[in-house]
Protein backbone atom coordinates (compact mmCIF):
# COMPACT_ATOMS: atom_id res chain seq x y z
CA UNK A 1 0.00 0.00 0.00
CA UNK A 2 2.84 2.45 1.03
CA UNK A 3 4.31 1.86 -2.54
CA UNK A 4 2.01 1.92 -5.02
CA UNK A 5 -0.81 4.09 -3.28
CA UNK A 6 0.20 6.49 -0.19
CA UNK A 7 3.15 7.56 -2.41
CA UNK A 8 0.63 9.15 -5.00
CA UNK A 9 -2.48 9.75 -2.70
CA UNK A 10 -0.72 10.90 -0.32
CA UNK A 11 0.85 13.99 -2.12
CA UNK A 12 -2.68 14.79 -3.12
CA UNK A 13 -3.96 14.71 0.22
CA UNK A 14 -0.93 17.38 1.01
CA UNK A 15 -1.45 20.00 -2.00
CA UNK A 16 -4.94 20.09 -1.09
CA UNK A 17 -4.78 20.60 2.40
CA UNK A 18 -5.47 23.95 3.65
CA UNK A 19 -2.24 24.32 6.05
CA UNK A 20 -0.44 27.66 5.77
CA UNK A 21 2.51 25.97 4.50
CA UNK A 22 0.81 24.55 1.88
CA UNK A 23 -1.41 27.58 0.77
CA UNK A 24 1.78 29.74 0.42
CA UNK A 25 3.68 26.33 -1.86
CA UNK A 26 0.75 25.51 -3.42
CA UNK A 27 0.45 29.81 -4.77
CA UNK A 28 3.99 29.90 -5.71
CA UNK A 29 3.37 26.60 -8.00
CA UNK A 30 0.27 27.74 -9.31
CA UNK A 31 1.59 31.41 -10.22
CA UNK A 32 4.61 29.75 -11.87
CA UNK A 33 2.18 27.49 -14.17
CA UNK A 34 0.38 30.96 -14.92
CA UNK A 35 3.08 32.51 -16.04
CA UNK A 36 4.64 29.82 -18.15
CA UNK A 37 0.55 29.32 -19.88
CA UNK A 38 0.26 33.16 -20.36
CA UNK A 39 4.34 33.22 -22.12
CA UNK A 40 2.73 30.14 -24.56
CA UNK A 41 -0.10 32.50 -25.05
CA UNK A 42 2.41 35.39 -26.23
CA UNK A 43 1.02 37.67 -23.19
CA UNK A 44 4.34 39.25 -21.59
CA UNK A 45 5.11 40.02 -18.26
CA UNK A 46 4.03 43.57 -18.42
CA UNK A 47 0.38 42.42 -19.63
CA UNK A 48 1.39 43.05 -23.48
CA UNK A 49 0.00 40.55 -25.62
CA UNK A 50 2.12 39.48 -29.03
CA UNK A 51 0.82 37.29 -31.70
CA UNK A 52 1.93 33.58 -30.47
CA UNK A 53 4.13 30.95 -32.07
CA UNK A 54 1.56 28.25 -31.51
CA UNK A 55 -1.78 27.85 -32.50
CA UNK A 56 -3.46 26.19 -29.86
CA UNK A 57 -1.64 24.45 -26.52
CA UNK A 58 -2.92 21.42 -25.09
CA UNK A 59 -2.89 21.11 -21.20
CA UNK A 60 -1.98 17.29 -20.14
CA UNK A 61 -1.78 16.06 -16.75
CA UNK A 62 -1.43 12.79 -15.07
CA UNK A 63 -2.67 12.31 -10.96
CA UNK A 64 -1.76 15.06 -8.89
CA UNK A 65 -0.61 17.23 -11.72
CA UNK A 66 -4.22 17.25 -12.92
CA UNK A 67 -5.37 19.37 -9.88
CA UNK A 68 -2.12 21.77 -10.23
CA UNK A 69 -3.08 22.32 -13.96
CA UNK A 70 -6.95 22.96 -13.12
CA UNK A 71 -5.77 25.27 -10.68
CA UNK A 72 -3.62 26.93 -13.60
CA UNK A 73 -6.05 27.06 -16.01
CA UNK A 74 -8.85 27.84 -13.18
CA UNK A 75 -6.67 31.29 -12.48
CA UNK A 76 -5.03 31.76 -16.02
CA UNK A 77 -8.91 32.37 -18.02
CA UNK A 78 -9.95 34.40 -14.97
CA UNK A 79 -7.42 36.72 -15.86
CA UNK A 80 -7.70 36.61 -19.36
CA UNK A 81 -11.49 36.54 -19.81
CA UNK A 82 -11.78 40.07 -20.03
CA UNK A 83 -9.21 40.39 -22.61
CA UNK A 84 -11.15 41.50 -25.95
CA UNK A 85 -10.36 44.32 -28.70
CA UNK A 86 -12.98 43.63 -31.24
CA UNK A 87 -16.39 44.67 -30.96
CA UNK A 88 -18.00 42.09 -33.27
CA UNK A 89 -21.39 39.71 -33.49
CA UNK A 90 -20.47 36.53 -31.60
CA UNK A 91 -22.55 33.31 -32.97
CA UNK A 92 -20.86 30.77 -32.05
CA UNK A 93 -21.03 32.02 -28.13
CA UNK A 94 -24.49 32.48 -28.86
CA UNK A 95 -25.17 29.51 -30.02
CA UNK A 96 -22.94 27.20 -27.15
CA UNK A 97 -25.64 29.08 -24.89
CA UNK A 98 -28.28 28.04 -26.86
CA UNK A 99 -26.80 24.37 -26.40
CA UNK A 100 -26.16 24.74 -22.74
CA UNK A 101 -29.55 25.66 -21.96
CA UNK A 102 -31.43 22.89 -24.24
CA UNK A 103 -28.97 20.71 -22.27
CA UNK A 104 -29.99 21.56 -19.39
CA UNK A 105 -33.72 22.46 -20.01
CA UNK A 106 -33.90 26.38 -19.57
CA UNK A 107 -34.94 26.57 -22.89
CA UNK A 108 -38.75 27.91 -23.22
CA UNK A 109 -39.58 24.66 -25.43
CA UNK A 110 -37.34 22.43 -23.76
CA UNK A 111 -39.24 22.93 -20.33
CA UNK A 112 -41.06 20.27 -19.92
CA UNK A 113 -39.15 16.93 -19.45
CA UNK A 114 -41.60 14.77 -21.62
CA UNK A 115 -39.36 17.44 -24.02
CA UNK A 116 -36.10 16.93 -23.13
CA UNK A 117 -33.53 16.51 -26.09
CA UNK A 118 -29.73 14.67 -25.47
CA UNK A 119 -26.89 16.82 -26.62
CA UNK A 120 -24.54 15.09 -28.46
CA UNK A 121 -20.96 15.11 -26.78
CA UNK A 122 -19.41 15.34 -30.06
CA UNK A 123 -21.84 18.70 -31.05
CA UNK A 124 -20.78 19.82 -27.36
CA UNK A 125 -17.03 19.98 -28.16
CA UNK A 126 -17.59 20.82 -31.54
CA UNK A 127 -18.80 23.92 -30.84
CA UNK A 128 -16.35 24.35 -28.03
CA UNK A 129 -13.90 24.71 -30.76
CA UNK A 130 -15.40 26.83 -32.79
CA UNK A 131 -16.19 29.73 -29.63
CA UNK A 132 -12.52 29.30 -28.52
CA UNK A 133 -11.64 30.28 -32.45
CA UNK A 134 -14.12 33.02 -32.27
CA UNK A 135 -12.19 34.23 -28.95
CA UNK A 136 -8.98 34.51 -30.42
CA UNK A 137 -10.57 36.14 -33.57
CA UNK A 138 -11.81 39.18 -31.19
CA UNK A 139 -8.45 39.56 -29.43
CA UNK A 140 -8.63 37.34 -26.59
CA UNK A 141 -5.48 35.36 -26.73
CA UNK A 142 -6.83 32.36 -25.06
CA UNK A 143 -5.62 29.29 -27.06
CA UNK A 144 -5.62 25.96 -24.54
CA UNK A 145 -7.86 24.04 -26.96
CA UNK A 146 -7.93 21.09 -24.64
CA UNK A 147 -7.01 19.69 -21.31
CA UNK A 148 -6.25 16.00 -21.03
CA UNK A 149 -6.46 14.29 -17.45
CA UNK A 150 -4.91 11.13 -17.03
CA UNK A 151 -5.32 9.14 -13.66
CA UNK A 152 -6.96 11.89 -12.09
CA UNK A 153 -8.11 12.49 -8.30
CA UNK A 154 -10.39 14.51 -9.32
CA UNK A 155 -12.94 12.28 -9.57
CA UNK A 156 -13.43 12.50 -6.06
CA UNK A 157 -13.36 16.23 -6.25
CA UNK A 158 -15.98 16.00 -3.20
CA UNK A 159 -13.61 15.47 -0.25
CA UNK A 160 -10.60 16.66 -2.13
CA UNK A 161 -11.73 20.01 -3.69
CA UNK A 162 -14.67 20.69 -0.93
CA UNK A 163 -16.09 19.42 2.79
CA UNK A 164 -18.79 16.78 0.87
CA UNK A 165 -20.83 17.21 -2.55
CA UNK A 166 -23.23 19.84 -2.00
CA UNK A 167 -20.51 22.21 -0.34
CA UNK A 168 -18.39 21.16 -3.97
CA UNK A 169 -22.03 22.11 -5.75
CA UNK A 170 -22.10 24.85 -4.17
CA UNK A 171 -18.18 26.03 -4.86
CA UNK A 172 -18.87 25.26 -8.54
CA UNK A 173 -22.49 28.09 -8.27
CA UNK A 174 -20.19 30.34 -6.35
CA UNK A 175 -18.12 30.12 -10.07
CA UNK A 176 -15.20 29.33 -7.67
CA UNK A 177 -14.46 26.05 -9.02
CA UNK A 178 -15.01 25.72 -13.06
CA UNK A 179 -17.54 23.28 -14.22
CA UNK A 180 -17.77 21.71 -17.96
CA UNK A 181 -20.43 23.60 -19.35
CA UNK A 182 -19.72 26.59 -17.22
CA UNK A 183 -21.95 27.51 -14.55
CA UNK A 184 -25.01 30.02 -15.97
CA UNK A 185 -26.22 33.17 -14.60
CA UNK A 186 -29.68 35.20 -14.94
CA UNK A 187 -29.38 38.52 -17.11
CA UNK A 188 -32.61 40.35 -16.62
CA UNK A 189 -32.49 41.85 -19.97
CA UNK A 190 -32.68 38.78 -21.86
CA UNK A 191 -34.55 36.80 -19.19
CA UNK A 192 -32.46 33.93 -20.59
CA UNK A 193 -29.26 32.21 -18.90
CA UNK A 194 -25.90 32.76 -19.83
CA UNK A 195 -22.40 32.04 -19.14
CA UNK A 196 -21.49 35.66 -20.37
CA UNK A 197 -22.41 38.87 -19.47
CA UNK A 198 -23.10 41.98 -21.47
CA UNK A 199 -20.42 44.73 -22.18
CA UNK A 200 -22.82 47.35 -21.86
CA UNK A 201 -26.88 47.85 -21.42
CA UNK A 202 -27.51 47.07 -24.63
CA UNK A 203 -29.29 43.72 -24.98
CA UNK A 204 -27.57 43.35 -28.49
CA UNK A 205 -24.27 44.33 -26.89
CA UNK A 206 -21.32 41.92 -27.51
CA UNK A 207 -20.70 40.05 -24.26
CA UNK A 208 -17.72 38.72 -22.10
CA UNK A 209 -17.26 35.18 -20.48
CA UNK A 210 -17.43 35.28 -17.18
CA UNK A 211 -14.42 34.52 -15.00
CA UNK A 212 -15.07 30.34 -14.91
CA UNK A 213 -16.19 29.89 -18.23
CA UNK A 214 -12.82 28.10 -19.32
CA UNK A 215 -14.95 25.13 -20.53
CA UNK A 216 -16.89 26.83 -22.94
CA UNK A 217 -13.59 27.44 -24.91
CA UNK A 218 -11.47 24.24 -23.66
CA UNK A 219 -12.55 20.87 -24.03
CA UNK A 220 -11.73 18.43 -21.32
CA UNK A 221 -10.85 14.39 -21.95
CA UNK A 222 -10.37 12.42 -18.61
CA UNK A 223 -8.56 9.24 -19.33
CA UNK A 224 -9.20 6.52 -16.31
CA UNK A 225 -8.42 2.72 -15.34
CA UNK A 226 -11.34 1.10 -13.59
CA UNK A 227 -9.96 -0.78 -10.43
CA UNK A 228 -10.58 -4.02 -8.39
CA UNK A 229 -9.40 -5.37 -5.15
CA UNK A 230 -7.86 -2.09 -4.82
CA UNK A 231 -4.32 -2.95 -6.57
CA UNK A 232 -5.39 -4.18 -10.14
CA UNK A 233 -6.44 -1.37 -12.38
CA UNK A 234 -6.70 2.32 -10.92
CA UNK A 235 -8.38 3.76 -7.68
CA UNK A 236 -7.27 6.91 -7.55
CA UNK A 237 -8.60 7.74 -10.89
CA UNK A 238 -12.04 7.99 -12.54
CA UNK A 239 -14.84 9.20 -13.96
CA UNK A 240 -14.99 13.38 -13.18
CA UNK A 241 -18.32 14.04 -15.40
CA UNK A 242 -20.21 13.88 -12.22
CA UNK A 243 -17.99 15.75 -10.48
CA UNK A 244 -17.53 18.76 -12.62
CA UNK A 245 -20.70 18.59 -14.89
CA UNK A 246 -23.22 21.49 -14.74
CA UNK A 247 -26.55 21.31 -12.44
CA UNK A 248 -29.43 22.86 -13.16
CA UNK A 249 -32.66 22.56 -11.31
CA UNK A 250 -32.39 19.23 -10.55
CA UNK A 251 -31.03 18.54 -14.54
CA UNK A 252 -26.99 17.75 -15.12
CA UNK A 253 -24.94 17.49 -18.33
CA UNK A 254 -21.31 16.56 -18.67
CA UNK A 255 -19.32 18.31 -21.21
CA UNK A 256 -16.44 16.27 -20.84
CA UNK A 257 -15.38 12.99 -22.24
CA UNK A 258 -14.57 10.12 -19.85
CA UNK A 259 -12.92 7.32 -21.19
CA UNK A 260 -11.87 3.93 -19.80
CA UNK A 261 -8.75 2.13 -20.18
CA UNK A 262 -6.80 -0.86 -19.10
CA UNK A 263 -8.95 -2.87 -19.52
CA UNK A 264 -11.09 -1.21 -22.43
CA UNK A 265 -14.70 -1.42 -22.25
CA UNK A 266 -16.04 -4.64 -23.95
CA UNK A 267 -18.58 -3.65 -26.88
CA UNK A 268 -17.49 -0.32 -26.42
CA UNK A 269 -19.50 0.41 -23.50
CA UNK A 270 -20.69 -2.21 -20.74
CA UNK A 271 -18.63 -4.37 -19.26
CA UNK A 272 -14.55 -5.38 -19.26
CA UNK A 273 -12.96 -7.47 -21.54
CA UNK A 274 -10.19 -8.61 -18.86
CA UNK A 275 -9.12 -7.86 -15.28
CA UNK A 276 -7.21 -4.95 -14.70
CA UNK A 277 -3.75 -5.39 -14.67
CA UNK A 278 -1.55 -4.50 -11.74
CA UNK A 279 -1.63 -0.79 -10.33
CA UNK A 280 -2.12 0.87 -13.97
CA UNK A 281 -2.28 4.31 -12.48
CA UNK A 282 1.85 5.37 -13.97
CA UNK A 283 0.90 3.16 -17.13
CA UNK A 284 -1.76 5.71 -19.03
CA UNK A 285 1.34 5.98 -21.70
CA UNK A 286 3.08 3.33 -21.24
CA UNK A 287 3.62 -0.01 -24.13
CA UNK A 288 2.83 -3.43 -22.89
CA UNK A 289 6.01 -5.55 -22.19
CA UNK A 290 5.02 -7.96 -24.95
CA UNK A 291 4.10 -5.39 -27.41
CA UNK A 292 6.43 -4.86 -30.56
CA UNK A 293 6.97 -2.93 -33.60
CA UNK A 294 4.05 -3.33 -36.17
CA UNK A 295 1.66 -4.77 -33.64
CA UNK A 296 -1.88 -3.42 -33.26
CA UNK A 297 -1.76 -0.55 -31.22
CA UNK A 298 -3.30 -0.70 -27.46
CA UNK A 299 -6.23 0.66 -26.52
CA UNK A 300 -5.30 3.31 -23.99
CA UNK A 301 -2.26 4.61 -26.33
CA UNK A 302 -4.86 5.12 -29.31
CA UNK A 303 -7.15 7.36 -27.10
CA UNK A 304 -3.99 9.39 -25.82
CA UNK A 305 -3.63 9.71 -29.26
CA UNK A 306 -6.88 10.98 -30.15
CA UNK A 307 -7.65 13.17 -26.74
CA UNK A 308 -4.17 14.63 -27.52
CA UNK A 309 -5.79 15.52 -31.31
CA UNK A 310 -2.02 16.75 -32.04
CA UNK A 311 -3.00 16.85 -35.75
CA UNK A 312 -5.42 19.66 -35.52
CA UNK A 313 -4.92 23.44 -36.33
Amino acid sequence: MNTFLLKYFGDVARYVKASPPNVARRQEIREKGVQLLESLMGIKPDGTTVTSEYDRIVVAAHSLGTIVAYDILTHSFARLNTRMTAAEDQPELAKMEVLIRRATGLEPQLADARQQQDVDLDAYQAQQALCRKELNAQGNPWIVSDFVTLGSPLAHAEFLLAYDKPALRKAQERRILPTCPPTLEYDATTKKRHMSYRTDDDAAAPRLPHHAALFAFTRWTNIYSRHRAILWGDIISGPVGKQFDLAVNGRTFSGIRDIAVMPEPKDGTVGWKFWPPFFTHTKYWTLPRRWSAGAAVPHHISELRKALKLKER
